[in-house]
């Protein structure tokens, strides 16, 4: 069979030409009525229980603007806190903050709550840390790796602050005032160690001081120090201050330790106990005074 319109050579069952879309039969009444049924039928059900739940459209809830801000300032005030300063956490914690506050609370209420506690941990913690950090005494290491912490320059207590050579490390703290720090993994690898105790002796004054601590560091040093003889004793100054120093040196004479009390009128601590220990026959307590400064 051949269409009456272009001649193209088709099948008796067709319908329609298939090269140029003639009409070759009319349509069946019953099927027009059938599609146009089912067309029908399917538009009336849109959006109605017949269509299952995963072929329906959904409205997804967007992310603010400012829930961005407020992620990544929490991630920035994280990151900057680490490893560079806790000032410059803090500031991306208060915008962390302001940015949370101004996410929508009806459509996006879980991430203003997210964002306010997150941003409000990272300005306690920051605070915490520059709290913390500068209430010790710092002081900097440039070798070795027997420190977990790496400090400034700057040994800064309650009574006094003064500067180190790089090297030393922070051992112990018994107090505010009173410290101990060494240049070694340990004491006993150190060559040099150095140790501050403070303490309160009312009964001291200008006047009775070389007195009264005299006998009582050469009794120390007699003492505590069996392998040691004392090679000088004097009177003597540190950082403005009246002093009375102790040398001492073992048997053979590979390590020395210097030993002097130090008299600064105070209310709070008037007697400084300082014990400096190195593998130096040539001692001195120079070093330290480098930059001392009294704080009462």
């Amino acid at each position: 069979m051949r269409c009456s319109n272009c001649n193209y050579e088709i099948d008796e069952t067709e319908y329609f030409c298939g090269n140029c879309g003639q009409q070759l039969k009319p349509q069946l009444t019953n099927n027009v009525t059938n599609n146009q049924l089912v067309s029908e039928s399917l538009a009336s059900n849109i959006g109605s229980t017949i269509i299952p739940g995963y072929a329906r459209l959904q409205k997804i809830p967007r992310i603010s603007k400012s829930s961005y801000v407020c992620l990544t300032a929490v991630i920035l005030g994280i990151i900057t806190t680490a490893f560079v300063s806790s000032i410059v956490g803090l500031g991306f914690g208060l915008i962390a903050l302001i940015a949370a506050t101004f996410i929508s609370r009806y459509h996006h209420l879980r991430q203003k709550i997210l964002g306010i506690v997150m941003s409000v941990g990272i300005i306690v913690g920051t605070i915490f840390l520059f709290v913390h950090y500068y209430d010790q005494p710092q002081l900097v290491s440039s070798s070795g790796t027997n420190s977990a912490i790496t400090f400034t320059s700057m040994i800064n207590t309650n009574c006094y602050s003064f500067n180190l050579p790089s090297g030393y490390y922070l051992s112990h703290l018994t107090n505010n005032c009173s410290i101990m720090f060494y240049d070694g993994t340990s004491i006993s690898t150190s060559n040099n160690f150095y140790k501050i105790l403070s303490l309160n002796d009312v009964s001291l004054n200008s006047t009775n001081f070389v007195a009264i601590i005299k006998p009582l560091i050469s009794q120390d040093v007699r003492k505590n120090l069996v392998n040691f003889h004392i090679i000088k004793e004097r009177s003597d100054t540190f950082a403005g201050n009246l002093a009375y120093q102790v040398v001492a040196t073992n048997n053979t004479n590979t390590l020395s330790i210097v030993e002097e009390g130090v008299y600064h009128p105070s209310t709070q601590n008037n007697l400084f106990d300082i014990i400096y220990a190195s593998q130096n026959n040539k001692i001195n307590l120079k070093v330290l005074q480098t930059n001392w400064l009294w704080k009462n």
